[in-house]
């Protein structure tokens, strides 16, 4: 026997994972051609004496996404889940480009990171 579900869906839009969300926003920024780079902050691998082992990046936390506006501004998107928690170092990196005058978003939804590409 087929069950069918029945019940109406909500009519919340269903939740991104942050990796959804961002290639949303990469695919938007191409579209608008605004000059952007991704930032991909793993550890820097070294080997010394035969032993391989990996050295923290001291950009660890910065913003996923940066660019500069057709201004010359630098702007920054740090996007998350809708329960996604900034750690500390993305908390004193938004905190070090804000006294900057870096515009920066922390965007959990497509909708709020369109609208703040859209103002730059």
């Amino acid at each position: 026997m087929i069950r069918i579900n029945t019940r109406c869906s909500s009519s919340k839009p269903p939740k991104l994972l942050e990796s959804e969300l961002l290639a949303q926003v990469v695919r938007y920024l191409f579209l608008k051609k605004k000059l952007f780079w991704r930032q991909i902050l793993g550890g820097v691998m070294h080997t010394l004496h035969g032993k391989t082992f990996r050295r923290p990046n001291p950009m660890t936390g910065f913003p996923d996404i940066a660019g500069v506006s057709s201004s010359g501004h630098l702007w920054c998107i740090e996007l998350k889940s809708e329960k996604g928690v900034l750690s500390k170092q993305q908390k004193e990196w938004i905190k070090l480009l804000s006294e900057n005058e870096v515009k920066v978003l922390v965007g959990r939804d497509f909708a709020t990171v369109r609208k703040f590409i859209d103002g730059l």
